[in-house]
């Protein structure tokens, strides 16, 4: 039998060294005010420590648009307007290098740690809930 060996520095989001996290329940879940937006833009965030873009998102009527930073600089500045993602938008607002970020974009987390942005299936409203 072949026994495989992760380099958690190489890859430290391997699915096979993760532990499940706790039970949060449903009501735990549903706190999470998690929606559909479309990027309306993008651009360098120079003062980040870490490469980041400053994105600005529209969340619909109700939310409106919404500004955070995000390490997605994988991906280009014109692939990312009008692009659909996922956003949790009541986890509190952040200051990343005098920056207000006010909502996280859901991303999948490769082994190696490069991101993939979560998107709808379809072309689901800005502002429809995730549930």
């Amino acid at each position: 039998m072949v026994q495989h060996v992760i380099d958690a520095a190489a890859q430290p989001y391997a699915p096979e060294g993760l532990a499940r996290k706790d039970v949060c329940g449903i009501d735990g879940f549903l706190a999470v005010d998690m929606r559909v937006g479309t990027i309306v833009a993008a651009e360098p965030f120079a003062a980040a420590r870490k490469p980041a873009y400053r994105v600005r998102v529209d969340f619909g009527p109700v939310v409106g648009v919404l500004e955070t930073s995000a390490q997605i600089t994988h991906y280009t500045l014109e692939s990312l307007i009008g692009r659909q993602v996922v956003g949790a938008l009541n986890l509190g607002e952040k200051r990343i290098a005098g920056f207000k970020s006010q909502f996280l974009i859901l991303r999948a987390l490769a082994p190696d740690g490069s991101v993939h942005l979560l998107a709808a299936d379809g072309a689901p409203p800005n502002g429809a809930p995730i549930a």
